[in-house]
C-alpha cells in the first residue's frame, strides 16, 4: 500500500545527526520503502547520510511516502517522532 503524508520539523535544529538516527532506527521493523521529501529533493530513510543531507531547518514541511506492507505503521511512526520534536 503507498500512502503520503506532510509533516513539519519543529525541533529548533532541524533535522540533524540526532534525529535522523532516531528515524533510522524507527524503522528498523519495518518492511515498506519510506522517503522523506522536500520540494527539491528526496532521501532513503534508512540512510542517516541521505537524511541529513536534506538539510532540513526548523519550520520546513516535509512529505513522507512509504510504499509497503505496513506503510501505514510506518507513516505513524515517523509522524509521532516529528511531532515530539524528536524529544528536543
Amino acid at each position: 500500500m503507498n500512502r503520503q503524508i506532510k509533516v513539519t520539523v519543529s525541533n529548533e535544529y532541524g533535522l540533524h545527526a540526532r534525529p535522523a538516527a532516531m528515524i533510522v532506527r524507527a524503522l528498523g521493523d519495518f518492511e515498506s520503502e519510506v522517503l522523506l521529501k522536500t520540494d527539491s529533493e528526496e532521501a532513503n530513510c534508512r540512510n542517516i547520510l541521505d537524511l541529513m543531507s536534506l538539510a532540513a531547518a526548523c519550520g520546513q514541511e516535509l512529505d513522507i511516502h512509504a510504499n509497503g506492507p505496513d506503510s501505514e505503521d510506518a507513516i505513524n511512526k515517523l509522524k509521532d517522532l516529528f511531532e515530539s520534536k524528536f524529544g528536543e
